[in-house]
């Protein structure tokens, strides 16, 4: 930047000194110059992409990438800083990159946010890496021929007692990149537990006609422990043509004990006043391969294909008591199998057209195998198989409008209940630009959504001495539709504004419904559907 303004001001008084000569030949005329001051614009907005580069003092004050985007305020997302989540101003999730490659909440945490050069906020991207993301957020760093940095985190909470600490260690050489991480956190709270009233009309309970029973419970004590520990490493060769990463992560949370005491009262004589004592614990861990692979297979196409395999198991132990003679076990074990890949593929023709194919595979195997009270064994075979299209025509940097269409196919298994279902997804998008300061963003969307595996579980379980639960196999996917108005202005470094319009409508919603058919007439608590938005 200062050689470019050295040179402008160089010329222009090499201009002005031939002129004065051409003018007249036996006098100087000396000018005073006023004081030019220019001021670089940190952010700029077109119809494809809004970039964004953080001041220095944002960068030294932010720990990790989340607490850095929270610095910067961009107007088109939200950030929350404790849960450590990133939506659009809208709520919808926003897929995470560096550098193009998808980043992991250990990438986000380890992230030394002084080597961010700037970030870019794109909607309805064209290219193949950011793998038919609808809202993404890419972070652009310094890059180094070689060398790293090792990175400690700790952090503190009183109150409830909660100790985290975590080691992010990264090496570059040349084309190759390593990292590893590592967390441990520990948390107690003996502040577990709520307040609840519960109000029930029963046709029959127990033999005893129809009756109106009020439940109070109040909480007199709560004991929760959770230790949890991560571990991941990546290999990653990354060069202008080819992008390949590979990562290996385990995971595993502990929880000894998570107990609650509560005073129960009722308006029915049937249940004298009581205490209740829940006591559960449990025990998760997970073992994770993930890769992404990216080839730019000419000027105009890119591949890029992203394969996972998870194995986990999960242990649970619950046991309810109350009123002295009742005591509800619900005890499970489950094994988890995930399988997934992905292929994304952008032709881009030339400047305006842009196309991305999208194809991909899920298939999970669930096995859960409950002891205590209700003994049973539930298998779980879900796959999902999708095909899409997009395409997007970019004009002078002022027009982005584009359509989608996909089809979906999902296969049920669960417990011998079959169910499969096919629907299509599709969207159209516009972006208007006028300049690097206004941005017009409209979207509309409609397609279908499942519910997940629990919510289909044929599984009756006890709950208290009032309630049961289950889910509902045959429940059906239901189908939304929704349109976004979004409205961008860039006025300076100082100010940001975005103005959001959204409607959205969803047909034969998942409900859970209360009804008094459970075992001598006390209420089922069940998901079904529910005709209507």
């Amino acid at each position: 930047m200062r050689k470019e303004i050295m040179l402008t001001m160089i010329c222009g008084i090499v201009a002005t000194a031939a002129g004065a000569q051409t003018e007249t030949s036996d006098s100087i005329r000396a000018q005073q110059l006023d004081e030019v001051v220019i001021e670089a614009s940190n952010q700029r907005i077109n119809a494809e992409v809004s970039t964004y580069i953080p001041m220095v003092r944002q960068k030294n004050a932010a720990q990790n990438a989340v607490s850095l985007l929270s610095q910067m305020s961009i107007p088109q997302i939200s950030v929350d800083p404790v849960s450590q989540t990133i939506q659009t101003a809208h709520g919808q999730d926003v897929s995470v990159f560096i550098d193009f490659i998808p980043a992991t909440s250990e990438d986000l945490k380890g992230m030394r946010t002084q080597d961010v050069k700037k970030v870019e906020y794109y909607t309805h991207p064209a290219d193949a890496r950011f793998q038919g993301a609808k809202y993404v957020i890419n972070f652009v760093m310094q890059k180094y021929e070689w060398g790293g940095y090792t990175k400690l985190n700790a952090n503190k909470w009183f109150g409830v007692n909660r100790t985290e600490g975590s080691v992010y260690s990264k090496i570059a050489y040349k084309k190759m990149t390593f990292d590893l991480f590592a967390d441990e956190i520990y948390l107690t709270n003996r502040h577990t537990g709520q307040n609840s009233v519960e109000n029930f009309r029963f046709a029959d309970l127990y033999g005893m006609g129809p009756k109106d029973v009020s439940r109070v419970s109040e909480m007199r004590l709560g004991r929760y422990r959770n230790n949890s520990n991560d571990i991941s490493f990546r290999a990653l060769y990354d060069t202008e043509n080819i992008q390949i990463s590979n990562r290996i992560a385990y995971s595993l949370t502990n929880v000894p004990r998570n107990d609650v005491g509560n005073t129960l009262t009722y308006s029915d004589a049937l249940f004298p006043s009581t205490e209740s004592f829940t006591k559960t614990s449990s025990k998760d861990w997970a073992l994770k391969y993930s890769g992404e692979y990216f080839f730019m297979l000419s000027k105009q196409t890119g591949l890029n294909v992203d394969a996972g395999y998870t194995y986990g198991h999960n242990d649970l132990n619950s046991d309810y008591t109350a009123h002295d003679d009742l005591s509800i076990i619900n005890n499970a074990k489950e094994d988890i199998h995930e399988l997934s890949v992905y292929l994304h593929l952008n032709w881009n023709p030339g400047k305006a057209n842009r196309f991305v194919t999208n194809f991909g595979v899920q298939h999970d195997w669930n096995i859960i195998n409950y002891y205590g009270n209700s003994p049973s064994k539930q298998k779980y075979d879900v796959g999902i198989y999708f095909l899409g299209q997009n395409y997007q025509h970019i004009f002078n940097e002022k027009w982005n409008v584009g359509a989608g269409l996909a089809w979906i196919w999902e296969t049920n298994r669960i417990s011998g209940v079959n169910a499969d279902n096919n629907f299509p997804q599709t969207n159209i998008n516009a972006t208007w630009s006028p300049n690097d300061k206004h941005q017009l963003y409209l979207t509309a969307n409609y397609g279908s959504m499942f519910p997940g595996s629990s919510q289909k579980s044929p599984n009756m379980l006890q709950q208290d001495e009032l309630m049961w639960y289950r889910g509902t196999p045959e429940l059906n996917d239901y189908k939304y539709t929704n349109a976004l108005l979004s409205y961008t202005w860039l006025p300076d470094n100082r100010w940001q504004l975005s103005a959001d319009a959204y409607l959205g409508m969803i047909k034969d919603r998942c409900v859970t419904l209360y009804s008094p058919t459970g075992p001598d007439g006390t209420m089922l608590l069940w998901g079904t559907k529910r005709s209507g938005c």
